[in-house]
């Protein structure tokens, strides 16, 4: 029977492996910033609301700065994930020669 668990050590690093690779490329991903797109507010004769404009640009760049911060979160948290489950591989592999080793 021990001698047959090999395979099964096999699939769990190439599960852990394939972990490893998609949470790594899931980091390269960012949330894309928020764009204000024209001046929706306009006053009377086609002049901007200026207060609703600016208001409008100052939220965007308020909200672009959160968006950064949560990307660079998300990078740290998926790159260590992958570090974490491509360390899980090599484990799996060691027992898996551990296992073959003692046959």
């Amino acid at each position: 029977m021990l001698t047959y668990t090999y395979p099964v050590w096999l699939l769990f690093a190439a599960f852990f492996f394939y972990n490893a690779y998609s949470r790594w490329r899931e980091a390269k991903l960012p949330i894309r910033p928020f764009v204000v797109k024209g001046d929706a507010a306009e006053g009377v004769g086609g002049e901007p609301a200026s207060g609703l404009a600016e208001a409008g640009v100052e939220f965007a760049r308020e909200f672009n700065a959160y968006l950064e911060s949560v990307n660079r979160a998300s990078l740290r948290r998926h790159r260590a994930m992958g570090v974490g489950h491509a360390l899980s591989g090599v484990v799996a592999l060691i027992s898996m020669l551990l296992v073959l080793a003692g046959r």
